[in-house]
């Protein structure tokens, strides 16, 4: 015999699962009050406590009619109460997970994996295996390190270097003493002949110092730089548009994602970000646009102030993003200021990776010693 508690369970079941399925979203996003306000988010939250509420609501319903007490006997009104409570339960549970109020994430030790004399490390995303980092622990997908190379320099040995000392991507630029151009396709080759088959190879699209600010014409010539990047081996490019007032140029910023994007290549936002008027909105526009990657210090562009001097700021950055976008941690980072910086984080490092480049320098040129200390520092 169906009694009204079944029923009750498998239409919450239902609905769950069709929150669920037609509002897909992160599984680790959290819950937050500006996280109910996103609709996927809402959507995923919901689902899940629908679910869990059928479920227990189900096993209460059998494990009462183990004890021969009928819920179908009962009044509608003590099964809706009953519903209730369990859904104020379920949605609890959830809250806490999302929160992580009563969790941390926790580092382990380090543990380089061996195979045939090649250090290999898992890739957390893919279930697979990759050559390009010598660590394996529970914050690798979490605490990439990216080391900016000057492109000018012996960008064989510097490459070689930083993958050696551990980095999972380089970010390949020219005239670094002009805060990063972008490279020329034989340094692009080059770096890409170095490092062979693996991926990480980030190159900066700037085609002139100076403002943030394009012409058409300029934009015109970054889609070339990417199409050129894209060939000669680049596994993603770092780029930023802004207005004259200081805004994400969504315009500009639109055509160079979706070049970027029919080429395959990862899309990273540099530091064009710290000079943006209103870091919410420019977060917000970067994620709505299809950007993987933000890079920020937490500074304004061009003061003198490091990550340490950000940190209020990276913290906003990384809890507005909420997974969405990968949050790149630059400004001065060093093994010695690593630990301060990821100890005023948030407990959850998800999406974050840290970028470095005089921190991984060694009498003016990359050192894998240097990169390994910085990979210490971070997972100490």
């Amino acid at each position: 015999m169906i009694t009204v508690i079944q029923i009750i369970a498998v239409f919450f079941l239902i609905l769950g699962l069709i929150f669920r399925v037609f509002k897909p979203v992160d599984v680790l996003s959290g819950i937050s009050a500006e996280n109910l306000r996103d609709r996927d988010g809402f959507g995923k939250w919901v689902g899940n406590s629908l679910i869990i509420f059928a479920f227990v609501y189900g096993a209460l319903a059998g494990g009462l009619h183990l004890f021969e007490f009928d819920l179908s006997s009962t009044s509608t009104t003590m099964n809706i109460g009953v519903g209730a409570f369990l859904f104020c339960q379920g949605l609890i549970v959830f809250y806490i997970m999302g929160t992580g109020k009563f969790t941390k994430t926790t580092a382990l030790p380090l543990r380089p994996l061996k195979t045939d004399g090649e250090t290999v490390v898992k890739d957390w995303t893919t279930h697979s295996s990759s050559r390009h980092s010598p660590y394996e622990t529970s914050r690798d997908r979490f605490l990439k390190i990216e080391i900016c190379i000057e492109s000018d320099g012996d960008l064989d040995a510097d490459v070689r270097a930083a993958y050696d000392g551990g980095a999972t991507t380089i970010e390949l630029c020219r005239s670094m003493k002009r805060d990063g151009l972008t490279p020329t396709p034989a340094q692009i080759a080059s770096a890409r002949k170095a490092i062979s088959d693996r991926p990480g190879l980030m190159v900066m699209i700037r085609p002139r110092p100076g403002t943030f600010c394009y012409t058409p014409a300029e934009i015109d010539q970054m889609t070339s730089q990417i199409s050129t990047a894209a060939a000669e081996g680049a596994t993603g490019v770092v780029f930023g548009a802004l207005t004259d007032a200081n805004g994400i140029d969504l315009s500009a910023t639109q055509t160079l994602v979706e070049q970027s994007r029919n080429l395959n290549l990862t899309r990273t936002f540099h530091r064009a970000f710290d000079a943006a008027r209103d870091r919410r909105t420019a977060l917000d526009s970067l994620i709505d646009l299809g950007i993987d990657r933000v890079l920020t210090s937490g500074t304004p562009w061009g003061s003198p102030g490091q990550a340490t001097d950000g940190l209020k700021n990276l913290h906003f950055t990384i809890d507005r993003a909420r997974g969405r976008i990968e949050v790149v941690i630059a400004g001065g980072l060093s093994a010695a200021t690593i630990p301060t910086v990821l100890a005023s984080l948030p407990d959850s490092l998800l999406h974050i990776s840290l970028h470095t480049y005089s921190g991984s320098l060694l009498n003016g040129r990359v050192s894998s010693e240097a990169v390994r200390s910085l990979i210490e520092a971070a997972h100490a």
